[in-house]
């Protein structure tokens, strides 16, 4: 029998059956032996079970180890033993069939194992680490959270009970980091985290090198450092993240089938140092780990999401250098993204929506038609498909292509129904709304816009009053004034200019000026606004004369061209745009100072 236990070959379960059944048979109630026989039974009815998947043996096995513990009395040393046979086979069953009471009393058993096994015995951790999971496996059932925490304690003191050099010693540390994982995942409790890493790190390192327990218990704790270094942002956990995903992809055969899943990890740690460090390098190595994850797996879901992955990541990337020939890669990825394969779900709205922005800003470099075209077909889909919490999202983002085709197309029909979506986005979500500042800063622009192709004044009075909200709400909630800035002071500019407003002029640069106190955190951001406060300045100087209003739009323009990068797409307009206001102020003290002595001449 210990054989077949130990080799897995059960030929000798059959021969040890018939042997111990007949022992069993044989033995008087009052043998003393007899439990010692029905043990060995269990045991064995056990084996046949796991040999040949016969439920009958699984029954067998808990009659007879059942009838064991009601053969020991109270006080033999066999008790604790008998105990702890039970408990595993009924926990078993409960395994097998989804039996709930033979789970409860299984508890019952392997608790009573570990209350009554002596302090000093060599199998006291092993009954304290069964009986911890099994409490902890029921009150994930029960919702018992004093069940849990007797569960724990009781692995805790199996992990510090066991001896240094006890082989099932990293088993119980992987056991107590199972259940703390669990209840973190349904908790989101930092503490339960922490110690599940702990104990899989542990266990790790209580394994030998090349041991595979020793990979099991890194991938464990390599999952959970990611979780803790997404949930803090710190580097020294982003560092440690880094740190077992080096060792779990040393050790991961070229086609482990999760060798992907980890590449994607490390991916996800390397965006995550980048928004730590702002280092362009930590980026292009998010890249290089999604892009190997890709080569990696032929699965089309998980495919998907990797590619979804790489995708955002290259955006990122996009939008920092405004290099262009880095969008090819973007819309490839975006488009294996929202690729739908056969039996597969339906693209997520967040997939098609960056191919939709990447197709956008390729039209803006290329000015090809059929790539707006895509993008507005590609944002309808994503409007089709999103949760309703994100149609108002979807519809802004819908709303952002049209109006740009109606500008290429110079069709008034794709602007309105721009300014509908819009509107629908605003209606669709409450004043404190994160959201709601963007759509009502889209708004503003749309409707600046139509005001160019009606001339009505409701519509430019409704875009003041859009991008005056925008900007109120974005200050109020903390979040990004860019787009509600720049809108507001174009329309109030568009009403200067139509209807000579001097008061929607002085309006618009004093708003551009309120955001030194508080600028965008993106350069990009900050050189749009610093344009737009240059670009107002050089109107009133042109209105009033103020060559005041000509230096300050040379410092602002001057600053915008010093928040990108030499080789950025935008840095040439803006600064031919600073050239051109240079010149405008060179000519402008020239007439000065020539009006000035035409002035001392006739004075004389």
């Amino acid at each position: 029998m210990r054989r077949a236990e130990d080799t897995g070959a059960y030929a000798p379960a059959d021969e040890a059956e018939r042997l111990l059944s007949r022992a069993v048979s044989l033995a008087t109630p009052r043998d003393p032996a007899r439990a010692e026989y029905l043990s060995n039974l269990g045991r064995v009815y056990r084996d046949l079970f796991h040999r040949d998947r016969d439920v009958a043996m699984l029954g067998n096995a808990i009659a007879a180890h059942r009838e064991a513990l009601t053969a020991t009395r109270d006080g033999d040393p066999a008790r604790p033993l008998r105990h702890f046979n039970l408990g595993n086979v009924l926990a078993e069953k409960h395994e097998h069939a989804a039996d709930r009471a033979a789970l409860d009393e299984a508890v019952s058993h392997l608790r009573a194992a570990a209350r009554t096994v002596p302090a000093g015995s060599r199998h006291r951790p092993m009954y304290l680490a069964t009986a911890g999971t099994a409490l902890c496996e029921a009150s994930e059932l029960n919702g018992n959270d004093a069940l849990f925490a007797e569960g724990v304690a009781l692995l805790r003191e199996a992990v510090a009970s066991a001896a240094p050099d006890d082989p099932r010693w990293p088993g119980y540390l992987r056991n107590l980091g199972n259940v703390a994982r669990t209840r973190y995942l349904r908790t989101s409790e930092p503490a339960a985290r922490d110690e599940a890493i702990d104990a899989y790190q542990r266990a790790a390192a209580a394994a030998p090198a090349a041991d595979p327990d020793r990979l099991a218990n890194l991938r464990a704790a390599m999952t959970m450092t990611v979780l803790r270094a997404e949930d803090s942002k710190e580097a020294g956990h982003i560092g440690q993240a880094a740190k077992i995903l080096g060792e779990v992809l040393a050790m991961l055969p070229p086609d482990a089938a999760d060798r992907a899943g980890a590449l994607t990890l490390q991916g996800r740690v390397a965006t995550l140092r980048f928004q730590l460090t702002d280092d362009p390098a930590d980026l292009t190595a998010a890249a290089a780990s999604y892009r190997q994850a890709t080569s990696a797996t032929l699965d089309p879901v998980e495919l998907r999401k990797i590619h979804a992955a790489l995708g955002s990541v290259l955006w990122t990337h996009y939008e920092r250098t405004g290099d262009p020939a880095g969008l090819d890669e973007v819309i490839a990825a975006a488009r294996q993204a929202s690729y739908r394969p056969p039996g597969g779900g339906a693209p997520t709205e967040d997939n098609l929506t960056l191919l939709a922005i990447a197709l956008t800003e390729q039209h803006r470099h290329t000015g090809e038609q059929v790539l707006l075209d895509e993008a507005i077909a590609t944002l309808r889909r994503a409007a089709e498909v999103a949760d309703p919490s994100r149609r108002p999202v979807a519809w802004s983002n819908l709303a952002e292509a049209l109006w740009e085709g109606s500008r290429q197309r110079q069709d008034p029909r794709m602007l309105a129904e721009a300014v509908g979506l819009l509107r629908d986005s605003v209606r669709s979500t409450r004043p404190d709304d994160r959201r709601r500042p963007d759509f009502l800063g889209h708004l503003c622009r749309a409707l600046a816009e139509m005001f160019g192709w009606t001339g009505e004044q409701a519509d430019l009075d409704e875009a003041i009053a859009a991008g005056r909200d925008a900007v109120v709400e974005a200050r109020a909630s903390g979040t990004d004034q860019v787009l509600g800035l720049t809108n507001l002071t174009a329309a109030l500019t568009r009403r200067f200019e139509h209807y000579g407003d001097a008061e929607s002029l002085d309006e618009a640069i004093d708003t551009l000026r309120q955001t030194e106190a508080d600028p965008p955190a993106s350069p990009r951001e900050r050189a749009t606004v610093l344009v737009s406060l240059g670009n107002a300045l050089v109107i009133r100087f042109q209105q009033a004369g103020e060559t005041a209003d000509l230096d300050e739009s040379v410092t602002s323009l001057r600053a915008a061209a010093d928040q990108l990068p030499a080789g950025h797409p935008d840095r040439p307009p803006m600064l031919g745009n600073l050239g051109g206001v240079l010149l405008l102020s060179a000519r402008a003290r020239r007439d000065a100072a020539a009006a000035g002595a035409a002035q001392a001449r006739a004075a004389h």
